[in-house]
């Protein structure tokens, strides 16, 4: 359900200039974006997987409204989670934490997957876009401190919630465990067109396989959920708390299936319940997870925006590797690396890094996204799912240092890229700088299905206007880049075969005029 059949595209006869990124390249991908993509193609195993777990009631009535038809809570029971995954295939090591509902669907126990926060972006990309894990960057931590397993969440550098539990008191059945483990986890997929409608609203099952349960014990426990407007656990009053379980395994995450399509409804579950959140609110919604959206449907005003471009020479087959074979590349082998630091209505205030390459679609030119890292989970969302753009997690910085404008880029704790720039050198042409805005962006929108296969990819046109430039920050002068290789973050790639020419100014505001799909590879 949800997915068009694949179809044949004709061949391209490509030419000097053409992209070498065939049909058969694209649909094959396992993830965004093409240059390194985020997560490889599952099953994934995850290796001494340790679980904190805290049963609590809360009351019935509020939340039959967040578990989605035809799911129905089994009692007033929640199960609020830590879990560290210190060794998994594909995601590395990171930690977890969130809120599971105890339900059925036709009779048959399941697990239904509220709220997720975790620290590390593969997994994160990976959850939202297979299957429907409703995710959100956040900082979980789970350790034994002294006697106490304490489980902690931070959001934004606020607490959202605390948990505690005695350290190994009461030993629990290993099988018994693990048969809960196994039970059929739901989660509720919602991934967005270009516009903002939903591509896909379905309700996806899957079964964790090869677990092995190396230790399990029970005891006392606390939780304390903090009202947050971006983190509300404490929307779910914890009313009583039942107990702990403490838990260390080893398991695999296999892909999954589509339960249920709410584009396409049938009866199969009868009657929705007008008690729980109704097919037609979740077609409403407009992003994961469904008690706090990370983006809203549209975020077409963008303000304050500071950029720095920097445009330099580099090899143009390196360019063609990296374009669709229906784009061609720039003779002159220029390409921008670009400094943003923004604020966007619903997305909040962030700093991004693109790397563009100057191309021709279709006799049109457009500037082609190759690589995007950002520091805000929100605007990576958001960027990936709706508007295709290839969106890493990490840390750029704009800064002013005495007499050099100073550009850096962080993945993880390595530096990958500096660029700098006398500060404020020479004017610059305001025209030709608000064409540069204006150029639109084409994307490529990659998303894999339930199935780890290709769900969506698209060529996506992202069309920039009503550009109100900030007289006092337009400046154009010499620049350098210096660049370090990096798996993961592989700007080192495109080699600097020049000095560059940077242009600095400010956006005072713009406005997104037009998204559209341009190329369906699956149509």
């Amino acid at each position: 359900m949800g997915r068009r059949a694949l179809a044949t595209t004709p061949a391209v006869h490509a030419g000097a200039l053409n992209g070498c990124l065939t049909h058969d390249d694209i649909v094959g991908l396992p993830s965004a974006p093409a240059i390194s993509p985020s997560f490889p193609l599952g099953p994934y195993r995850f290796v001494n997987r340790e679980y904190c777990l805290i049963e609590y009631e809360t009351d019935l009535d509020r939340l039959k409204k967040v578990v989605p038809w035809p799911l129905k809570p089994t009692s007033n029971r929640v199960i609020y989670e830590w879990i560290n995954m210190p060794d998994s295939s594909g995601f590395g090591s990171y930690s977890e934490s969130g809120c599971i509902v105890p339900c059925e669907l036709n009779g048959q126990s399941v697990n239904y997957t509220l709220s997720m926060y975790l620290d590390d972006e593969p997994p994160t990309a990976a959850g939202r876009e297979i299957w429907g894990f409703p995710k959100r960057h956040g900082l979980p931590r789970l350790k034994v401190e002294k006697d106490t397993l304490t489980g902690s969440l931070t959001y934004v550098g606020q607490e959202a919630a605390l948990g505690t539990m005695v350290y190994k008191h009461t030993p629990l059945s290993e099988e018994k465990v693990r048969e809960k483990l196994c039970k059929t986890t739901c989660n509720l997929r919602l991934i967005p067109d270009v516009n903002g409608g939903l591509a896909r609203a379905q309700l996806v099952g899957f079964e964790l396989e090869d677990v092995t349960v190396h230790e399990a014990w029970s005891g006392p426990a606390r939780l304390h959920l903090v009202p947050h407007a971006t983190t509300p656990a404490a929307d779910l009053t914890v009313r009583r708390v039942i107990g702990g379980t403490h838990v260390r395994t080893d398991l695999t995450l296999p892909h999954g299936r589509v339960l249920y399509d709410y584009n396409n409804p049938t009866d199969e579950y009868g009657t929705p319940d007008m008690d729980q959140l109704h097919p037609a609110e979740i077609l409403k919604a407009p992003s994961m997870p469904i008690m706090a959206p990370s983006y809203p449907r549209k975020f077409s005003t963008l303000r304050n925006r500071e950029y720095v471009f920097f445009k330099f020479k580099t090899d143009v087959e390196i360019l063609r590797q990296h374009l669709p074979e229906l784009c061609e590349v720039n003779p002159e082998g220029d390409i921008y690396f670009a400094w943003i630091s923004t604020e966007g209505h619903g997305l909040g205030a962030y700093n991004k890094c693109d790397i563009k390459i100057p191309c021709t679609f279709k006799g049109k030119p457009y500037l082609f996204s190759v690589l995007a890292v950002l520091d805000s989970g929100v605007a990576l969302n958001a960027g990936r799912e709706i508007l295709g753009q290839p969106c890493k997690y990490g840390f750029p910085t704009v800064a002013v240092e005495k007499d050099t404008l100073a550009c850096t880029l962080r993945f993880g704790e390595q530096l990958v890229a500096t660029g700098t720039s006398v500060f404020k050198y020479q004017r610059a042409d305001s025209d030709e700088a608000r064409d540069l805005l204006t150029t639109p962006e084409l994307n490529l929108k990659f998303i894999p299905g339930v199935d780890g296969r290709a769900d969506i990819a698209q060529l996506v046109s992202v069309k920039h206007g009503d550009v109100h430039l900030d007289d006092s920050l337009l400046y154009t002068g010499k620049g350098r880049l210096a660049l370090r290789p990096h798996v993961n973050a592989p700007l080192a790639d495109f080699p600097v075969q020049s000095d560059s020419q940077v242009l600095h100014v400010r956006v005072n505001s713009m406005s997104i005029k037009q998204t559209q799909v341009v190329h369906d590879y699956l149509a």
